[in-house]
């Protein structure tokens, strides 16, 4: 074992001892494990420079594709200039340039150290088989950690939270296990939707509650007398299975305990398409040169790379919609409510007479009864969110996985502080103005941009940094009016870009969708 594997093993023992009380086994004997519940993982393809293993935090770069790491770019390498006569259509384009397209991985930016086998990494320090993280330290087998995140093994989408195994999607949480859509939380074992709660158990849709099992609040010195026992019962399952049976893994509930429950009808929000509707116009306007619409009528040209909010209907009869981008893939169908529901079911609680003393098993067993996995989260400001699952301080999206802090979005997976945004994915971050961009990071005015950062007016571009005016550039950095990594002058980029922008808006308005994309200009003949 390496220094680097070392020290992840002990950030890794340290925290299995702060959530169990005792560690015996490291790292390694945990890793099938922790890949479990693990969506988008991380890629590994081999360099067509030098063979070396390259991780990528996505795969939906097409097969055929070239793949370069990161620390093998020649970011100085110079190419012979277009021959802008032979510039036809799109395709005489790209025949032209297709030997520069190399699509890269191992991406680590900012001040990150001691990185390996990840991608997408920013001002973080210490992480292995993760990507999309950013300043964050001691991570493993995660994704989408940010704004402080540290010793998380497991873990996916978080903010600001510590000392987290096998949790997802959350915010300013601490020494959680097998944790679902907790936020403010502390103390909190296999766990789901509790909110500014701690030292729970086995409970589900809570709000500001403590000393909790199975939903059954317990006097402080019963719960702390009782959570030594249940915390070591985990710990020797896990330790002998390398395992842990998921809360996911609960068999479908029984319908005639579920009709005993009266759910409640409940009043239907007010909603307003309008201003969305308008900003996919102007956005449109700016990025294509022409407005087209209305919106509905693009979701083809939108999502070929974006998991679709789903409509579905609740074991109540709630229509309802979600994303498989999140979750909510993973629990039985019957499982799932709506936020409003979960709300009302926070209400029941697993059966447990008075001095009976009961196990992991036992608890695991009447738990059942209780275990209903909201489909929606809506936290903070949230405003005229139309069929999106899931909204932080997130107002006027359209069928947006996440809206987390963003405005007039629509068919994305997780628009972050982002405003006129529409079918980008995975992730969009401090954007606007963009169309089917890809884990990117203040773009403005972008088509079909991924893995870029700080770029304005580009299209088809991958990995770049700091490039006004781009199209088809990959792994390029302080490119003005360049077309395939070459300066071409504004005059003759504009005469190229309207060639290109006129032949693709009579596609996506023909077709209402676009088969060229920035997956697949790498392996086209």
């Amino acid at each position: 074992m390496d220094e680097f594997e070392s020290t992840l093993d002990q950030a890794f023992r340290n925290t299995f001892k702060v959530l169990f009380g005792e560690c015996n086994k490291g790292l390694a004997d945990y890793e099938d494990y922790l890949r479990q519940n693990h969506f988008h993982k991380t890629r590994e393809v081999k360099s067509a420079i030098s063979q070396k293993t390259v991780a990528l935090s996505h795969s939906n770069y097409a097969d055929g594709a070239n793949y370069i790491s990161q620390d093998e770019i020649d970011y100085r390498k110079t190419y012979a200039p277009l021959n802008l006569n032979n510039i036809k259509d799109i395709d005489s384009i790209i025949s032209s340039i297709r030997e520069r397209f190399y699509y890269s991985g191992n991406k680590i930016f900012g001040s990150s150290r001691e990185i390996k086998r990840s991608d997408n990494i920013t001002d973080s320090l210490y992480v292995d088989r993760s990507h999309n993280i950013m300043g964050s330290k001691y991570i493993s087998h995660s994704a989408y950690l940010r704004e402080g995140c540290e010793y998380c093994f497991g873990c996916h989408l978080f903010v600001g939270s510590s000392h987290m195994l096998r949790a997802l999607g959350g915010a300013t949480s601490s020494r959680c296990f097998e944790a679902l859509l907790c936020t403010n939380c502390s103390d909190t074992y296999c766990s789901v939707y509790c909110h500014d709660c701690a030292e729970t158990m086995f409970s589900f849709n809570q709000h500001s509650r403590r000393y909790c099992i199975g939903n059954v609040t317990l006097e402080k010195s019963k719960y702390l007398q009782l959570k030594p026992k249940l915390l070591n019962e985990m710990r020797e399952k896990l330790e002998k299975d390398r395992s842990f049976p998921s809360i996911f893994d609960l068999p479908a509930p029984d319908m005639t305990e579920v009709s005993k429950f009266k759910m409640p009808k409940f009043k239907e929000e007010k909603t307003d398409f309008e201003p969305i509707g308008k900003a996919f116009k102007d956005t449109c306007k700016v990025v294509l040169g022409k407005e087209i619409g209305p919106l509905g009528c693009y979701e083809k040209f939108l999502t070929p790379h974006v998991d679709v909010v789903k409509k579905c209907r609740s074991i109540f009869g709630t229509e309802f919609v979600r994303s498989d981008f999140f979750w909510s893939a993973y629990p039985q169908k019957e499982r799932l409510v709506s936020e409003k529901e979960a709300e009302e079911l926070s209400k029941l609680c697993i059966e447990w007479t008075e001095g009976e003393e009961l196990d992991i098993e036992e608890i695991r067993k009447r738990v059942g009864k209780i275990a209903f996995f909201t489909a929606q989260l809506f936290i903070g400001d949230c405003e005229n969110n139309i069929e999106t699952p899931n909204a932080f301080h997130g107002s006027h999206s359209y069928r947006v996985a996440v809206n987390s802090a963003s405005k007039n979005s629509a068919y994305c997976d997780m628009p972050r502080l982002s405003e006129a945004v529409f079918g980008c994915a995975p992730l969009i971050t401090e954007s606007k103005f963009c169309l089917r961009c890809s884990n990117s990071y203040k773009l403005t005015a972008c088509l079909d941009c991924d893995g870029c950062t700080n770029c304005t007016y580009c299209y088809f571009c991958h990995n770049c940094e700091n490039v006004e005016n781009g199209i088809f550039c990959f792994n390029a950095k302080g490119l003005r009016y360049a077309i395939g990594n070459v300066e071409v002058g504004k005059e003759k980029f504009e005469k190229v870009k309207k060639i290109m922008l006129d032949e693709i808006t009579k596609k996506i308005e023909k077709d209402h969708k676009l088969d060229l994309s920035i997956f697949n200009i790498g392996c086209r003949p």
